[in-house]
């Protein structure tokens, strides 16, 4: 097969088609053309992000792949939308904080008014010479539970920054009522299952439990709250390799658990706070920020209604450690 050599550099091609796109992009031989004052025909592309000029589509292909001014642009993207996310953490916080007070308001007005119909009741009977020591005295103590009820929620809104339904929720939990017969019963068999755990729990090793949030924790545990992390618990961590609980509920009523130490001693956690502490130092709460966050965006935008949805359920879990009350529960559903 003959061989094309191009006029101006002497190289050799093998078609006709080679060698003119050889003399139209080439650099040197470009070059060359232009010191013969040769006139050339060429396409120029440009980079549609920094405007440098290429002969081929291939070459301005892979320059824009990596076009550095490309790369700014969208570092200065993901910013404004991290800056506009905290704008609206901020909007949500203060929201919050004007739900807590608007509560706070709303009980001491209650309380005032209680205390206001407290007293003209007693001024009516005063007004009959009635006796009324002990009349006085049940309106005094309904007027001091009151206040412990009002001081009590207003301790859990300071403490779990709840909004105002999560209040009302509280408020509104049955009191458990327990027969002391079955009581012993249930008492007796959690005892018997404790005589048979075989596996033992260490919760003084970290790195094991980080390894297991890391790996199984995800958004449908986050949604569901402290009722997730229990389930998460029971799932992945409490139970052993033939499927039986390694961590078990001994007095329902008081949430009281037991389990196997690494000594092979058997030890109470009295309303779960060691695994709690356990969960928390292993880095839950940082992982629910990351499945949340993840599962926020959508390409990179955050999702509004999501947003909300995330800024209801990560209370609970973000302040797991100073209120477990869902988890022991839900734990104790689990495992009794």
């Amino acid at each position: 097969m003959a061989s094309l050599i191009c006029e101006y550099c002497n190289k050799t091609y093998s078609s006709i088609s080679s060698l003119n796109n050889h003399k139209k992009t080439t650099k040197k031989c470009l070059d060359i053309q232009k010191n013969l004052n040769k006139i050339i025909v060429m396409t120029e592309f440009n980079c549609k992000y920094c405007n440098k000029v290429f002969t081929t589509k291939q070459n301005i292909k892979i320059h824009e792949t990596n076009c550095r001014t490309k790369k700014r642009d969208d570092i200065e993207e993901q910013k404004e939308n991290y800056i506009e996310l905290q704008k609206e953490i901020v909007k949500l916080n203060d929201r919050h904080k004007l739900e807590i007070k608007n509560l706070n308001e709303k009980y001491e007005l209650e309380l005032k008014k209680y205390k206001e119909q407290s007293e003209k009741e007693i001024q009516k009977y005063i007004d009959k010479n009635e006796d009324l020591d002990s009349l006085l005295k049940e309106y005094l103590n309904e007027i001091q539970k009151l206040r412990e009820v009002i001081a009590g929620l207003q301790g859990e809104l300071k403490i779990s920054n709840k909004t105002v339904e999560c209040v009302y929720e509280i408020a509104k939990q049955p009191k458990n009522i327990t027969n002391c017969g079955t009581n012993t019963n249930n008492t007796n068999n959690s005892n018997n299952k404790t005589l048979n755990i075989t596996s033992s729990l260490d919760f003084k090793n970290i790195d094991k439990i980080k390894e297991i949030i890391n790996e199984k924790y995800d958004i449908n545990h986050f949604l569901s709250g402290q009722k997730g992390c229990a389930q998460f618990a029971a799932q992945h961590l409490l139970i052993d390799e033939n499927g039986n609980y390694i961590y078990l509920c001994s007095d329902p009523s008081r949430y009281s658990f037991r389990y196997k130490n690494e000594n092979g001693e058997i030890e109470k956690d009295l309303e779960a706070k060691k695994l709690t502490t356990y969960l928390v130092n292993g880095g839950i709460k940082e992982k629910a920020k990351i499945v949340s966050l993840d599962w926020c965006q959508n390409n990179g935008v955050i999702d509004p209604d999501r947003f909300l949805i995330v800024t209801e359920k990560q209370d609970s879990i973000l302040n797991l450690k100073y209120n477990n009350n869902e988890f022991k529960r839900e734990l104790a559903a689990i495992i009794s």
